[in-house]
């Protein structure tokens, strides 16, 4: 049996997979922007740094 054997994958379950792929990466880049929103934010503020 070779080591590379490939794996004969329905289009519509491919299809599928790409779309759920490409959502968590809308999310994630929508949570890092929110994020990087809030860590502005709050150093901006004013408010007090960690250990001080």
């Amino acid at each position: 049996m070779p080591d590379n054997q490939m794996f004969d994958i329905p289009t519509e379950m491919r299809e599928l997979a790409e779309k759920n792929v490409e959502q968590a990466r809308v999310a994630y880049g929508q949570f890092m922007e929110f994020m990087s929103q809030a860590m502005n934010a709050w150093s901006s503020s004013g408010a007090p740094e960690a250990g001080n």
